[in-house]
């Protein structure tokens, strides 16, 4: 028996060229839903940046019902940090724009502290997120534990867990390194998840990145 026998998902994907699921996809636990939940137990903001090729993503992340609900707020390129003679689009009037609460903390990517910074002057609760060693596969094995609601006016992060996927090596075998590809909304989720989640988890270990 051939694989396109055998694997429907690869006769669909590869040989009728249908819609179908990508092999050693990360994420596959997820809906996509209507609107978010009003009741939440907690309710966090994870950030991303970037500037001429990467976007500066935010996402609206809220846990209710044991699962992650998930909503696209930003992902735009070529964003500057806040607002200028220039009148360049900035971060700072976005999250003014989304009425983002500054009592509510933004998990934003620790290798921009200047970044962080800069935004947290205006009054936002913005603070680094968590890294160590092995961080980007023990957060991805913290949020597998949970279901994922993504709200259907999220294509980006609809996107982003459609293709994020396994690295494999030269014969097709999955390797246990994602790809360093469709994860500008991954990235703040992985943020997010470790702060709110991972701190009350023994098994994950950090050190220095």
């Amino acid at each position: 028996m051939t694989r396109a026998e055998s694997d429907e998902n690869f006769r669909k994907v590869y040989l009728e060229g249908i819609p179908g699921s990508l092999e050693g996809l990360i994420f596959t636990n997820y809906e996509l839903v209507d609107e978010m939940p009003s009741e939440y137990k907690w309710k966090c903001y994870g950030m991303d940046f970037g500037y001429s090729n990467d976007p500066t993503t935010l996402l609206d992340i809220r846990y209710s019902q044991g699962a992650l609900w998930i909503d696209d707020l930003i992902y735009v390129a070529g964003l500057v940090n806040t607002p200028n003679p220039q009148n360049m689009k900035n971060i700072v009037d976005l999250l003014k724009q989304f009425e983002v609460p500054k009592t509510t903390e933004i998990i934003a990517d620790s290798a921009e502290m200047k970044s962080i910074s800069e935004i947290g002057s205006y009054g936002f609760w913005i603070i680094p997120a968590v890294k160590g060693q092995d961080s980007v596969n023990s957060t991805i094995d913290l949020i597998k534990r949970y279901p994922l609601k993504i709200t259907k006016r999220s294509p980006n992060t609809i996107k982003e867990v459609r293709n994020y996927r396994w690295k494999v090596d030269k014969n097709g075998n999955a390797l246990n390194i994602p790809i360093d590809n469709f994860n500008h909304s991954i990235d703040p989720l992985r943020y997010v998840g470790f702060y709110k989640l991972g701190m009350q988890v023994n098994t994950l270990t950090f050190g220095k990145r």
